[in-house]
């Protein structure tokens, strides 16, 4: 937008409305006050006249009261060159952006819209159909007419593509919004391209061909769930704007790694993949398993002290005492089952045989009888 006040497009004397000034050009017995021309009597010939104003967005667009305002629209007789006001008016002087977003019930000045399109497709529109094409009759047909089309109704928005029938003097225009294709139907509307020629701006019917309307929705979809992201908190949409921004990331950062220089390869990024993956894989395993086994002893001792009145501190201290004179008291139980042991070794080396104490007996009694028989 224009950061300049808006410039008057025109005298006062232009909005003065009434038989003084179409006296004339009197076309008729009676003035209708409401659609401001003449009614009854003969009927002459329907021939367009050339409107006398046009807009130049270059010279007249600019800062007005409207942009003080939040709830405002687009200048009507901005459009159309005749507005005689300038920084005064209290509607916008410029042209609609993709950051302006009005109601689908309202075109881009205001105006409501109805349920259906006229029969003449004339007029404001409907609400019930996005229409973004506008039907451009009695152009003056000639070798380099898509580009004389083009040059004229770029001005008031971006155009998404332009249709010409050379045969019938008729060229469609597709505005990428419909908000400029609305404002560009009252800004051309009984304009002339390059030559003398009266332009019959009309909304435009449904296109019959099927790949049109495929188009049409695959966009309207895309639109709809552009709409819903806006919507939504920064929370639902963080993981998809990371998701889209990573790839972006990671290619910068392997292109980082050359240092500019084509054929050289950093010594850090040497290593294969795959023997890359299979560390990494490595260090991330050893790091769980010790992670876990910590969280696992914890989970424990908490199990054990959450419900008692003593700390866990003081608890592990009595009962690593307690396995101390444990310890202690099994040391000494082993040494003395093996001082006793010792012993009895020592009495069974001190007590003879059974065999032994009978050779004893028969030798004594070998004696005796020797003796008896010597007697």
């Amino acid at each position: 937008m224009e950061s300049r006040p808006a410039r008057k497009q025109v005298d006062d004397s232009m909005l003065k409305f009434g038989p003084t000034k179409v006296s004339p050009d009197q076309s008729g017995v009676f003035y209708n006050i409401w659609y401001n021309k003449w009614s009854g009597g003969d009927r002459v010939k329907y021939a367009k006249e050339k409107a006398k104003t046009r807009c130049k967005i270059e010279r007249d667009a600019g800062v007005t009261k409207g942009d003080r305002t939040k709830n405002t629209y687009f200048c009507l007789y901005f459009a159309r060159g005749c507005c005689p006001y300038g920084s005064e008016c209290s509607y916008w002087h410029r042209l609609p952006t993709a950051s302006d977003s009005l109601d689908t019930t309202i075109d881009a000045f205001g105006r409501d819209k109805f349920e259906e399109y006229r029969e003449d497709m004339g007029g404001v529109g409907s609400f019930n159909r996005e229409n973004r094409t506008l039907y451009v009759g009695y152009i003056h047909i000639g070798p380099n007419i898509e580009e004389i089309v083009r040059k004229h109704f770029s001005e008031w928005g971006e155009i998404e593509k332009i249709k010409i029938l050379k045969d019938k003097g008729v060229a469609f225009v597709t505005y990428e919004r419909s908000l400029s294709a609305e404002f560009a139907k009252e800004a051309m509307c009984n304009q002339s391209l390059d030559h003398n020629e009266v332009l019959n701006v009309r909304w435009a019917t449904d296109d019959p061909n099927p790949r049109a309307k495929e188009e049409y929705k695959r966009k309207a979809e895309a639109l709809a769930a552009q709409a819903i992201q806006k919507s939504l908190p920064a929370e639902f949409t963080l993981n998809a704007d990371y998701t889209n921004k990573r790839p972006k990331i990671e290619e910068t950062n392997i292109r980082d790694q050359y240092y500019g220089l084509e054929g050289y390869e950093s010594l850090e990024y040497f290593d294969p993949p795959m023997y890359r993956n299979n560390n990494h894989q490595i260090q991330q395993d050893i790091q769980n398993s010790d992670t876990s086994t910590e969280s696992n002893n914890n989970n424990l001792i908490s199990k054990d002290y959450k419900n008692t009145i003593i700390s866990a501190e003081t608890l592990e201290n009595i009962k690593s005492i307690s396995q101390n004179i444990h310890k202690t008291s099994m040391n000494t139980n082993v040494t003395r089952n093996n001082n006793n042991n010792n012993t009895a070794l020592t009495g069974l080396a001190d007590y003879g045989s059974e065999s032994e104490s009978e050779n004893e007996n028969e030798n004594d009694n070998n004696d005796n009888n020797n003796n008896n028989n010597n007697k």
